[in-house]
């Protein structure tokens, strides 16, 4: 599945995200542009077609598979020795992408949809990135004086609001919901991700006042989530400190306590557990271990529905700490 000339005739857009270039056939909200020169740091690049994602000869390994609760298959996600990756999800569309994360071709259920790019953008590029060195773990991430800061932990807690305020109070915005990372000269180093950030319906609230106003537009709505453009950092940032969000009683509260970070805490965020060949599973290992001993951790414990003031809070004292 080797396209990258065609998109190179049909290219439509050039951006970039999760330290990728990314030259595609449609415009990906959220990626922010990028030239066609200087060369991309790394030279790490995936070119993204519309089209028929061509059915696989022979048998693939099945790496993974969920089913409706009628059971009816929902996702499976398949490996094939020579057409790389194929992923089916119901519904959404077909995806394929090769071995070394370069090309990928999309078969969207409903071209016209927002379902299908959703995916693009939130999965296939981070897999592209996972395929090409860099690791992914599901965090939210903001920047304070040119340092990212990440905030991980369980789904629920309020990344992505907590994210989202911080950065309407004056942080920069990093990422929602996965940031790829690689070790840089001087320690880790964070790439911005898709300048959107999403919202749960019943969370709306909880922004900012005038929040939903000063954010630039509604990229996406349906009845779980509201998704908005933001503006997003630019360039690659040092991973200054990591915040592991644990839940806690008080509505709304938040407490923040210095904290030591375990290696495993950071694989458990891990945004890809498909590829588990050797030399994956020691970089995973090597940046996991990197980060829990060179940079800084706070825990912090998340009451139910965070709001402005909780941010408001953190951020200060990421402040303080940075």
């Amino acid at each position: 599945m080797n396209r990258g000339s065609g998109v190179a005739e049909r290219r439509a857009w050039v951006g970039e995200a999760f330290g990728l270039r990314v030259r595609s056939e449609v415009e990906l909200p959220g990626l922010s542009p990028a030239p066609e020169s200087p060369p991309f740091p790394g030279g790490r690049t995936v070119s993204l077609l519309r089209g028929q994602v061509p059915t696989p000869v022979g048998d693939g390994e099945r790496l993974q598979e969920w089913s409706h609760p009628d059971g009816s298959r929902a996702v499976t996600i398949e490996r094939h020795p020579l057409a790389g990756y194929r992923i089916d999800l119901d519904g959404t569309g077909v995806f394929g992408l090769t071995r070394d994360g370069s090309d990928a071709v999309c078969q969207p259920a409903d071209p016209s949809g927002w379902q299908w790019k959703r995916y693009l953008i939130g999965g296939i590029l981070p897999f592209s990135a996972v395929l090409q060195g860099l690791e992914v773990f599901h965090a939210s991430a903001v920047a304070f004086d040119g340092r990212a800061v990440a905030l991980a932990g369980g789904s629920g807690l309020g990344k992505s609001t907590l994210a989202l305020n911080m950065h309407l109070g004056g942080a920069g915005f990093v990422a929602d919901d996965s940031i790829a990372v690689e070790e840089g000269e001087e320690g880790p180093i964070v790439h911005p991700a898709s300048a959107t950030a999403k919202v749960r319906q019943q969370a709306l609230d909880l922004l900012a006042e005038d929040g939903e106003r000063r954010l630039r537009e509604v990229v996406s709505e349906d009845e779980h989530e509201t998704r908005f453009l933001v503006e997003p950092v630019r360039r690659p940032l040092p991973l200054a400190a990591v915040c592991i969000l644990e839940p806690g009683d008080e509505p709304g509260g938040l407490e923040v306590s210095e904290g030591s970070l375990q290696p495993w805490e950071l694989l458990g965020s891990t945004f890809n557990t498909w590829i588990q060949d050797p030399a994956r599973l020691r970089a995973q290992l090597d940046i996991c271990g990197r980060i829990a001993e060179r940079v800084p951790s706070l825990r912090v414990r998340v009451g139910p529905r965070p709001g402005p003031d909780a941010a408001a809070t953190l951020a200060d004292r990421l402040r303080q700490e940075l």
